[in-house]
């Protein structure tokens, strides 16, 4: 008995001796291999009460690894665990994980929330430029950096209405303002020659960036308005017509003692004095008459409201003419007046026929309006043949009509009479005293003229 323990140790230790020099995870493998080979004990809780067998090589997922049962359909598993990861590769089964969550570790480098991989940050070639620093993004994890940068400018200008400015060209990151290229437009102020040549369009002289012109005017002498850019400073000039100054008043005339006007109450009369429509006064001029004299009676100008008093004047007491307005008075004889020579001559008849050997003298012809054209008493020397030069005189009484009024016949009664017309019709005579008549009819020149020829016929 002794002789087979003793056996029994020797190969113990031998086997002992062989598996420290066997490496461990070809130690661990055999001894799955082992375990998978050995019959499989009921498990407490298991339904297949069948026996299992083990494999000896891992199974796993995403979410750990196993043993599974060599019996076919079973679905039994030994030595579930989850994974333990060592940069990347379970430790137990060697599952290699790929689904990485990738998280900042330092500024260099990027590490697998999962699995704990580590790697370097993969930086992307693009990013953003501000104050001459890039920032550039890593493209598996969050992690950002800034590197200097230079940008490569580009050959075309952008612009807008007042500036231009040049915008990059890198490949690094989109396009952006070049710092320090923006500026403002340059024009070279232009003098148009007149309103047509100033709407041409003016370019900048960096960037050729058209320009329309925004004129304003200026001063104006004589007509010529200065139009000035507010943009570019260039300018033209236009002369225009003058527009005429159209006069205003409040309705009412403004007078003096010899004139009336209106007051411009316009802005920019170009009156001095603003006065216009200035005139002389109008008074309505009057051609009365009347026995009295004239009275200094007021008349208003036919204009404005100014008033004139008449001031009569007459050289012959009769005619009287205003010294301010024109207009005229003549002052009339009264019939008492005339009655007053009627009497007087009668009185001078009455003492001649008392005995006096004077011969009565011819009252004076009265003044008297100018009576009307007619035939000289020549024209009936060939009825009344009173030429003195005939020696064929005839005496004898003229078988023709008389004289439609009889100078002779009138002049010797001193009476109205009936005369024979040419029709052979008595015709009355007005009823005025015949001295006055005879001195409406003739003139003192021809009353002498008929005298002498009566005389003549007499003889």
């Amino acid at each position: 008995m002794f002789t087979k323990l003793g056996k029994c140790a020797v190969s113990l230790a031998a086997a002992l001796a062989v598996f420290a020099s066997v490496p461990t995870a070809v130690v661990r493998m055999n001894l799955k291999a082992a375990a998978a080979d050995s019959p499989h004990v009921q498990q407490e809780g298991e339904e297949n009460t069948d026996s299992h067998g083990w494999k000896g090589t891992w199974e796993s997922d995403a979410d750990g690894h196993w043993h599974a049962c060599t019996v076919d359909g079973c679905t039994g598993r030994d030595g579930s665990a989850a994974h333990n990861y060592e940069n990347g590769e379970c430790t137990d089964c060697g599952y290699a994980h790929s689904d990485h969550v990738w998280v900042t570790k330092d500024e260099e480098n990027e590490e697998c929330s999962v699995c704990h991989k580590t790697q370097a940050h993969s930086w992307g070639t693009t990013g953003t430029l501000a104050g001459g620093k890039l920032t550039l993004s890593c493209t598996t994890c969050s992690q950002t950096k800034q590197v200097d940068h230079t940008c490569k400018q580009a050959t075309a200008w952008e612009s807008d209405e007042t500036q231009h400015w040049h915008m990059s060209d890198c490949s690094e990151h989109t396009a952006v303002e070049v710092d320090g290229t923006r500026a403002n437009h340059s024009y070279t102020p232009q003098t148009y020659a007149n309103e047509s040549e100033a709407q041409a369009t003016l370019n900048c002289t960096v960037c050729s960036k058209p320009h329309t012109h925004n004129w304003t005017a200026g001063a104006t002498s004589d007509g010529t308005t200065t139009y000035t850019c507010s943009v570019c400073n260039s300018t033209y000039t236009k002369t225009e017509a003058a527009t005429p100054h159209v006069h205003a008043n409040d309705g009412t005339w403004k007078y003096d003692a010899n004139q009336h006007w209106h007051e411009c109450t316009a802005d920019g009369c170009t009156e001095s004095d603003k006065k216009y429509d200035k005139a002389n006064h109008t008074f309505p001029t009057s051609n009365d008459s009347g026995t009295e004299d004239p009275t200094a009676s007021t008349v208003k100008c036919t204009v404005c409201d100014q008033t004139h008093t008449h001031n009569w004047s007459s050289s012959d007491g009769t005619n009287y003419t205003c010294s301010g307005c024109s207009s005229t008075y003549t002052k009339t004889t009264t019939s008492s007046e005339t009655s007053s020579g009627s009497d007087s001559s009668d009185t001078s008849d009455e003492s001649g026929d008392s005995g006096s050997t004077s011969e009565p003298s011819t009252p004076p012809a009265p003044s008297t309006p100018s009576r009307p054209s007619r035939p000289s008493y020549d024209d009936y020397d060939d009825d009344y043949d009173y030429d003195e030069d005939d020696d064929n005189d005839d005496t004898s009484e003229p078988t023709d009509p008389v004289d439609p009024v009889d100078p002779v016949e009138t002049v010797a009664n001193n009476t109205t009479t009936d005369v024979q017309t040419d029709e052979g019709m008595p015709h009355t005579a007005i009823s005025t005293p015949i001295d006055s008549l005879v001195g409406m009819i003739f003139s003192d020149d021809e009353l002498a003229e008929i005298g002498e020829n009566h005389a003549h016929k007499a003889v």
